[in-house]
């Protein structure tokens, strides 16, 4: 499995780093907001990823399990948060998704 050491760029590191922390202590709602600001910050980064089939990629497969990522064109990426608490299994879903998407930029 890949690791948050691997993320090349520091603050993408940092920052699903603090989601893995968040994971480990139990405080699940925290890594996944913290998995959606780097996945928001990746974008930002990468805004060649958000138009396209790269972006169509993303938005599908990104999990809708109560933090749904919304790319509408014309518009800055967000994330919308339909409830407050989480699960472990939804928890890991976001944070692998995301680590993922940090490592190969897609």
């Amino acid at each position: 499995m890949p690791k948050p050491e691997e993320v090349q760029d520091e603050e993408l590191r940092g920052m699903i780093t603090e989601a893995h922390q968040a994971l480990r202590k139990g405080d699940y709602a925290e890594s996944v907001r913290r998995c959606g600001d780097a996945m928001l910050k990746l974008l930002a980064k990468h805004p060649e990823m958000i138009d396209g089939p790269v972006g169509k990629m993303i938005a599908l497969r990104w999990p809708q399990l109560g933090a749904n990522l919304q790319m509408k064109q014309g518009q800055e990426p967000r994330i919308v948060f339909e409830r407050e608490n989480f699960v472990f299994s939804e928890a890991i879903t976001y944070y692998e998704f995301t680590l993922e998407r940090l490592l190969s930029k897609l």
